[in-house]
């Protein structure tokens, strides 16, 4: 018989033979004994890296919130949260920061939330600077401090600040990490990924790096990239594009270093964005001792243009490249400014844009920026609503320029009603385009808005808007629109006109017009679409003028070109019907239902039907309803 025995290995060669082992053997290596589990767990729970749309990989967190042994083992740890929700996404967060005190030899932290889940950023800024682990790598969303944070993790060489495309959020671009990180030499590198690009957008800030940094910064980075397990940083083979910010003239023989190491480590860069501070001064310098750029390179600088010519090329910037233009200079900044505050929506679900009302509230010359400003308060109660509405309150002074305001209000925050009143009235801006809820003082607020041509109401449960207008507004031309919808639309279908308060011109430009005030809608709850609405009210409490009336209807059925049914409230039915006997309505095409009712101006229950049926059905039967 033939007997065989395990021999008994020095731990040190079972370390060294676990090394060998894939992934997917160390998988099993636990079942063979005590030690081979020891040494196959430290290498297996050494690198973590999870996405939380891998269902199976995120209970490594409650392993590592409740096992400390096995948290003291990670060294690299990777958290990458996809555009989906799932349930366990805040427990994910709240097992990491559990287990933070037991992560003591994490070395390398990548860790990527979404928007709904930065209220965990504070405390995942705590577990960075609480000392639990010392890092070399860190690569984070950028809505943190990274001053605090550099101050606590000493060892960090390598910070990556991840942006995903927003807008107004309060982004940790080089110029801001250059005032905030101090006396602390880095490789900083800002990842901008556009939400419809597939690639990110590569910036530098060289001003960061050691002279070993900037002469190592090919072989130090491309480690940290090639270590990378999210789905949101590149290879250092895939960037074609970088921006290197300068803040001051650079170091000659920093600069230089860091440039050879860049072509070293982009192969296939072809795209190099300077955005230079002190231009003159920097172009002096690289004249007189030239740099050696790299040879495939298309070279983009920023320097000192005419300052006309500068409003002229932000003007053609989008909202997103606004955000780095403001980071070149002063004066680039002013321009860039001014057109980021033109327009301001904000929603209260996405809490990192409320802060722009603190803005406005504070700072009078960006609040004088503003020409549109949209609010809409979201279902979900926030302990910062009435916080929002004081600060536009505070705001209003100084909204000199605004003349397009849209505003959205929850039923529990009808008290604040009033005081928006009183700011609309007060004439501290001249409107032109508004949108509120049925609840506002319209009447009151005519009175201090005289420039305003459109009103659109959002319709609540038996509201009766437009229609209350009829009676309160006298000598003036105004388009005003009521919006209702079925509850499960995420889109107004209904829409209640009074064409008799638009006067010949606004009749004949009615689609351009209200067209241009759906174009511009902010909304996202439920929004204003043209081609959304399926059925209107008409209100007519006098005999309709014929050429205003005939250039209404043409308008409306070339905007609303999806509407099938569509109601007529008369006041004066009667002389109304014979006018239209003897000059025949041109109905819209699209109208298959057209329904006729007696109306009598202020009784809102009072709309007795005098006909139902298609506009052919009803040019025939008209001398019978006469």
């Amino acid at each position: 018989m033939i007997t065989s025995s395990r021999v008994q290995l020095p731990p040190e060669l079972n370390s060294a033979i676990v090394g060998f082992c894939p992934p997917g053997s160390l998988r099993h290596l636990p079942l063979v004994n005590k030690e081979f589990r020891f040494h196959a767990e430290k290498l297996l729970y050494a690198h973590v890296a999870v996405r939380a749309s891998k269902q199976w990989q995120v209970g490594v967190f409650e392993t590592l919130a409740t096992d400390t042994t096995k948290a003291g083992y990670v060294k690299f740890l990777s958290l990458e949260f996809d555009e989906s929700e799932y349930p366990t996404d805040s427990l994910v967060v709240e097992r990491l920061i559990s287990s933070a005190p037991a992560l003591k030899n994490l070395k390398d932290l990548r860790i990527h939330l979404r928007d709904d889940l930065e209220k965990y950023t504070a405390r995942v800024s705590s577990m960075l600077c609480a000392g639990y682990f010392q890092l070399n790598t860190l690569f984070m969303d950028d809505h943190v401090d990274f001053g605090a944070i550099v101050e606590a993790q000493r060892g960090l060489t390598v910070l990556g600040v991840i942006d995903v495309e927003t807008y107004y959020k309060g982004t940790q671009s080089p110029k801001s990490l250059l005032k905030s990180i101090k006396d602390h030499p880095l490789i900083a590198i800002v990842l901008r990924h556009h939400r419809y690009a597939h690639k990110p957008e590569v910036t530098l800030a060289p001003e960061l790096l050691s002279l070993h940094q900037a002469r190592n910064f090919d072989v130090i980075l491309r480690k940290a990239l090639e270590c990378n397990d999210m789905a949101l940083c590149p290879r250092a083979d895939q960037v074609t594009d970088v921006s290197v910010h300068l803040e001051h003239v650079p170091s000659k023989e920093i600069f230089k270093a860091f440039i050879a190491a860049v072509a070293r480590l982009f192969v296939k860069l072809s795209n190099l964005q300077l955005l230079l501070r002190y231009s003159d001064d920097t172009l002096k310098e690289w004249r007189d001792d030239p740099v050696a750029w790299p040879r495939s390179l298309t070279l983009d600088y920023q320097a000192n243009l005419p300052p006309e010519l500068n409003g002229e090329i932000a003007a053609f910037c989008s909202g997103e490249y606004l955000r780095h233009l403001a980071l070149v200079n002063k004066e680039f900044q002013a321009h860039a400014e001014k057109l980021l505050y033109a327009r301001v929506a904000v929603r209260t679900e996405q809490e990192w844009r409320v802060g722009a009302f603190e803005t406005l509230a504070t700072n009078a010359t960006k609040a004088g920026y503003v020409k549109f400003l949209s609010l809409e308060f979201s279902h979900d109660k926030r302990p910062t609503d009435s916080a929002i509405v004081e600060k536009l309150l505070t705001a209003g002074p100084a909204l000199k320029n605004l003349r397009d305001f849209r505003i959205q209000l929850r039923d529990d925050l009808r008290n604040e009603v009033d005081g928006l009143n009183d700011m609309l009235r007060a004439g501290h801006f001249h409107l032109n385009t508004l949108f509120a809820d049925n609840n506002f003082d319209f009447d009151v607020i005519l009175k201090g808005q005289n420039d305003l041509t459109v009103i659109g109401i959002f319709q609540g449960p038996n509201a009766h808007a437009p229609e209350s207008l009829l009676k309160s507004v006298e000598g003036r031309s105004l388009l005003t629109v009521g919006l209702a919808r079925e509850t499960y639309l995420p889109v107004y279908n209904y829409i209640y006109m009074a064409p008799e308060l638009l006067s010949l011109e606004q009749a004949q430009k009615f689609d351009v017009i209200l067209g241009q005030a759906f174009e511009d809608d902010a909304m996202f709850a439920v929004s204003a679409e043209a081609d959304g609405v399926r059925r209107a009210f008409v209100y007519f409490q006098n005999v309709p003028s014929k050429e205003i009336f005939e250039a209404f209807i043409a308008a409306a059925s070339r905007i609303f070109f999806h509407l099938c049914q569509l109601e007529m409230r008369l006041g004066c039915i009667g002389d109304t019907l014979e006018e239209w006997r003897k000059a025949p309505v041109s109905w819209p095409k699209t109208i298959s239902k057209l329904d006729i009712r007696d109306w009598s101006p202020g009784d809102f229950g009072s709309r007795k039907r005098r006909f139902i049926g298609s506009p052919d059905e009803f040019s025939k039967s008209i001398h019978k309803l006469l």
